[in-house]
């Protein structure tokens, strides 16, 4: 009953701070090449 509670407790933290950093990643290399 431990793992259940721990999984989406980090799943929520895991993702927030993944999508964040992948976006801003691709939305700069995105509008150089595209404005290039």
């Amino acid at each position: 009953m431990t793992a259940p509670s721990e999984t989406p407790a980090t799943t929520l933290h895991h993702p927030a701070e993944v999508w964040e950093e992948p976006p801003v990643l691709t939305s700069r290399p995105t509008f150089a090449s595209g404005r290039s």
